[in-house]
Order: C-alpha cells, then structure tokens, then sequence
C-alpha cells in the first residue's frame, strides 16, 4: 500500500560545519567519509596556503573565508552562521566519520520525536608512534540546528546551549563515531600543534585564571609534550579549585584525577599518587586512576594493594568513564602489570594468564611477548612457543629496550638446550648483561658447533682488528688459526698483543707454548719469563704449559 504524500514524514536535513588551515592531507578523508551522509557542508577556512580551499570545493563545500584570531571557538561560531538544515555535526579535518551500517547518521536525525538537543558521540583517537593506542572521548557532536546552541573556548571549544540543560538531555547512541588522526604523528605537525596550543591555553589562563577547565587542559598539554612537573602543577590547581567550587560534576572531573596521579607517578612520587587516589571520591574513580595508584603502590612495595587496584581497573566496567577514557587503562597495560605482580609474589600461573589476555589487546606490544616468553618458561610452556613471542618482539619495529632482553632469553634458552644454532639468532644486536666482548667470543664458538669456520674466522678477525685491546679476542683468534693450521698466522695474531699497553702475562704465556710448538724454543723462553715477571707471586708462570707444548 502506498502511503499518501501527506502522510510520509520528511527526512531531516544535515550540515556538516568545518574548520580548516592547511589540511591537503586529511581534508579528503574527511569529506569522503560524510559528503553522502549529509545534505550540506560549510568549510571556514582560516588562512590555508596549500590545496585545502581546491579540495573543499571539490566535494561540493560551501567555503568562507574567516581572518584567524587565535580563537577556536569564534571559528566554530562563523561556520555555524552559515549552517543550514535541522542538524549540525561539527567535524575536523583530520576525522573520519564512522557508520555502523549505511545512513546510520541520517537514520539518528529522522527519529521522532528525537532528543531536544542532539547527541553524544564517541570520538576515537589513535596515538602512539604507530597508532597502536587509543583515547576515546565522549563529545556533544550532533546537535539541533537554530537552538542558539554556540561554542564557548579559545581552545579545546566546546559546544553550549543557550541555557543549563543536563547531560542526560544529550542522547547517547553507538550508531555514528568518530575517528580522530589528529595524534597519529604526521612530521613536524604535532610540534607545531603543541606549541600552538600550550600558547592558546596560557592565553586563556590569563584572561580567566579562575577558570579549572584551563589549568586541567594546560596540565594535558604539558603530559603530551613530556613535561611532569609542570603537568603536576597545573593538575594540582585544577583540583584545588574543583574542590573550592564544591566539586561540581564536570564530565572532565574524574580525569583530573587521573592525570594528576600520572603526573605524580611519572615523577617517581608515589605517595603523593596514593594520596590522589584517597582524595577522588568513589563515583570517580577511574581505570586509568587506579593505574597510577596501583603502579605507584608496587614501587612502594605494597603488592597485594597494588594487585587488588589493577585487578580493579581491568575488571570492573564502572571504571571506565565514557566521557575521556584511554583503552589501555583497563585491558593490556594493568594486565601486564599483573603479569609482573603475580610472578613476583610467587604466582607465576597467574601472571602467565594475565599476559596472556594482555596480548589479545596489543599483539605486537613488545613488553608483553617478552612477559608470555619469560613467564612461559616458568610455567614448562611448550619451548616453540616460547620461542615464537621471541621472534615475534624480534622481528618487529618497536623496541623500547626490550629486544635486548628477548635476544637474551634467547640465548639462555639455546644454553639449557646446548643448541648453538638457536644461540646464533640471539647475535642480531645488543644482548641484555653480555659484554661485547663475551658476545663475540660465544658467537664464535656457536659457529664452530655448527660448522661455519669461515664465519666464526671473520668474526674474530674483525673483532682483533676493533678491539685490539680484547686479550680473550685476540687469544681467541689464535687458537682458530693453531687448529687449523697457521701457525704462523697464530703467532702474528699474538704478537699483535704484545704492541698494546700492559699486555697480560697470559698473553705472553700462551705466545710461549705456540713458539715452543714451532720450535723457537729461545724466543719461548723469553716470553715465558716476561711471563712469570708480570704473573703476581704464587701464580702460575704457564711453565706447564710450554712443558706440554714440547
């Protein structure tokens, strides 16, 4: 049956509002992932210099040009001036608009009656060197058009309504998110993003120095760029003024919290970590939170508090707050503390277990496949698979120092089993409590078990000619050539010694039982009693060992 025209309920018309200076390299993403979802676009430029302006156009945006004045929010403000339709959705350049299936968005704009005011959206934002983390936040991205709805902050702007309304008036929903790249590091970018910021936020500071949401942003700004102590700082007057304005319910105020107790265990002050977490009420505490707590009560030695705080902060879904949350907080990073807890307290099982769950959420995380190898031993998990989170941490791009460690357990693993061929793979760089010097000297005799004299004779020549001064190299060398038949090269190899500063009696000891081989027995004699004057008294002279030689 045919619904008469006057019957069927028009679809809601949708704008999309955008702010942009010099984004040719997000800008396309961006607008392929809503031009068919909405009805217009509005792009204010603020002063692009690139192809920015060509590629709006392209997409069939309506551009206007906006002169910068250091102010997000008045930006904000003139692209909603020329917003048309029933709904607004504020976007950047660097977001992708996310679909759980197709007109999802539309879908949202077309229920009836519909929320007054709009809704929350979650907005997703990978960081890290490679994107492999994610911070989600929580924003008020979709809203009514023509409500007076405005934007209110020269940084980090917000939207606002003409009138207090309560969060709840913003209806959540999982069906549309955003993906936000604007963390992912792209060059110089995040350099010049940050200065820029940390500028606008101690603006903002000095125009109202009383307001808690500056000093908190300010303290975020100061954690990304790696400075703690200043991170400490501003987090501690964000808090000191929540607490004097009777601690309101912000949607941010758990986060500073938070990011006050990372600061403080970054800065290695672990009871003043604890004592943010004592402060926080209960309905804020927070994964992320607990931690900060719990890593700081390990440093103190306070395992079971420490344990009982993680286990916390992966378990319990309240602690996860919608409006700033960083996944990592409850899955593999208190997991993978607990991996270490457990061990420590005698529970390997347990932390095997933990590290185990921690890697389904960072596989390639190279702190927790050197835990799995690690704890697999302790726990007679199977020796290849043991050896596969070894490989896996060895083969890939990130390090963090722990690729020394991996390449050690190799090797200790190939020690226990007397496999020289598994030790070799232990040599491809820096391995964890192995001198230089101890690294060639098993390398080579790894290459000898295996039949690989030619390698195992380039290793140790090159080693005598890098490290002249190595006695147990150069002794080394000498011997490959003895048994292999040079003795003469054997000689020069130990010669060679003798011509750098303080050479050791064993040195002349070993020269002199390879002369005496060779028939020299004067010049063995010689050595043999250079030998015995450097030998410290009642030390062997190496006498046996020229007798041995004859």
């Amino acid at each position: 049956m045919e619904v008469p025209e006057s019957d069927m309920q028009p679809h809601s018309t949708i704008c999309a509002c955008l702010i942009v200076k010099n984004e040719q390299d997000n800008l396309a993403r961006c607008l392929s992932s809503i031009r068919s979802s909405v009805d217009h676009i509005v792009v204010v430029d603020t002063g692009s210099t690139d192809d920015t302006v060509a590629i709006a156009e392209s997409f069939g945006a309506e551009v206007f040009h906006f002169e910068w004045r250091d102010d997000f929010a008045a930006a904000r403000n003139e692209s909603l001036s020329h917003a048309r339709g029933d709904w607004v959705i504020w976007v950047d350049a660097d977001d992708e608009l996310m679909q759980g299936a197709p007109n999802a968005l539309r879908q949202l704009c077309d229920v009836r009656p519909g929320p007054d005011w709009g809704y929350w959206l979650d907005v997703r934002s990978p960081y890290g060197e490679d994107g492999e983390l994610e911070v989600a936040v929580r924003q008020w991205r979709l809203f009514r058009n023509n409500r007076g709805v405005h934007f209110r902050g020269r940084i980090h702007e917000e939207p606002w309504p003409p009138h207090t309304i309560q969060p709840y008036q913003i209806f959540a929903q999982d069906d549309i998110r955003i993906q936000h790249w604007g963390y992912v590091p792209q060059g110089d970018r995040m350099q010049h993003k940050s200065e820029r910021n940390r500028r606008l936020l101690e603006l903002s500071i000095k125009e109202d120095p009383g307001n808690p949401g500056h000093h908190y942003n300010l303290g975020r700004q100061h954690i990304r760029e790696g400075n703690m102590q200043a991170a400490m700082e501003s987090m501690q007057h964000a808090l000191d003024l929540w607490f004097q304005s009777g601690q309101p319910p912000w949607l941010y105020a758990h986060s500073i919290f938070s990011f006050a107790a990372l600061a403080a265990v970054q800065l290695g002050q672990y009871e003043k970590a604890i004592e943010i977490e004592r402060r926080a009420p209960e309905h804020l505490l927070s994964a992320e939170l607990l931690c900060s707590s719990g890593e700081a009560m390990w440093r103190l030695g306070r395992r079971e508090e420490a344990i009982a705080r993680l286990e916390r902060a992966c378990n319990d879904p309240l602690m996860i707050k919608a409006h700033l949350h960083d996944h990592l907080a409850s899955t593999w990073h208190p997991l993978l503390m607990l991996s270490g807890l457990y061990d420590q307290t005698g529970r390997p099982e347990l932390g095997y277990e933990c590290a185990s769950k921690a890697i389904d959420y960072a596989p390639n995380h190279p702190e927790i496949l050197l835990a799995l190898a690690y704890l697999g031993g302790k726990v007679n998990r199977p020796r290849e698979e043991r050896l596969s989170w070894l490989r896996r941490l060895l083969d890939g791009d990130r390090d963090f120092g722990f690729k020394a460690q991996a390449r050690r357990l190799v090797l200790d693993m190939a020690t226990t089993d007397n496999d020289p061929a598994l030790a070799l793979e232990a040599f491809s760089g820096e391995i964890a409590g192995v001198t230089e010097e101890q690294a060639i000297i098993v390398q080579a005799a790894a290459y000898e078990r295996v039949g690989r004299p030619q390698e195992q004779y380039e290793l140790l020549e090159k080693a005598s000619k890098d490290r002249p001064q190595s006695v147990r190299v150069r002794l080394a060398l000498a011997d490959f050539l003895e048994r292999h038949g040079y003795p003469t090269e054997a000689l020069t190899a130990l010669a060679q010694g003798l011509e750098q500063a303080d050479a050791p009696a064993e040195l002349y000891t070993r020269l002199a039982g390879l002369l005496a081989k060779c028939g020299r027995m004067d010049d063995a004699a010689n050595a043999l009693e250079i030998a015995s004057k450097l030998t410290p008294a009642g030390g062997s002279s190496g006498v046996a060992a020229v007798a041995a030689a004859t």
